[in-house]
């Protein structure tokens, strides 16, 4: 199977430890201690929050708009049916996480400009969505490698 022998799956990869990475770098700022709101450094908090939470959209919009356009999970879906339920939910799982770090990315920004973000808990749900971008990035590349190595018989 030429086509296994190929990089077709090893950029995507190679773009989940990435993601992983990031997630796991801003979990790290998280357990920073944050300042009162009224603080000074409050603003400096958010602000950084705000920019590494903006890379990290970044990041995930490449990802995404990559993983659309090679339409590596529809060809691993015709290729491995059996896993089709399984690669739809983790895109799935994708969307959700896009549209709830668009959220954050917006109500850290107005953190950042000293008004109250739309909901309180703002370093709870970072820090809930960083995880479970971490939780979905682990999945995906298993499955991936888990399908391609069982397809080729070697994991080469």
């Amino acid at each position: 199977m030429p086509e296994l022998k190929d990089t077709w799956y090893r950029q995507p990869l190679a773009e989940l430890r990435e993601l992983r990475e990031l997630s796991r770098e801003l979990i790290e700022y998280l357990s920073f201690p944050r300042p009162e709101a009224e603080e000074p450094e409050s603003h400096g908090w958010a602000s950084g929050l705000y920019g590494q939470l903006t890379g990290l959209h970044q990041k995930v919009t490449h990802n995404f708009r990559n993983e659309e356009s090679s339409a590596l999970l529809q060809r691993l879906s015709e290729r491995y049916p059996r896993a089709a339920r399984q690669l739809g939910e983790l895109q799935e799982e994708r969307r959700r996480q896009f549209d709830e770090l668009r959220s954050l990315v917006d109500d850290t920004m107005r953190y950042a400009e000293a008004d109250p973000p739309s909901e309180d808990n703002l370093r709870e749900r970072t820090r809930s969505l960083l995880e479970d971008i971490v939780r979905h990035e682990e999945r995906s590349t298993d499955l991936i490698q888990s399908l391609v190595h069982v397809d080729v018989g070697t994991g080469d």
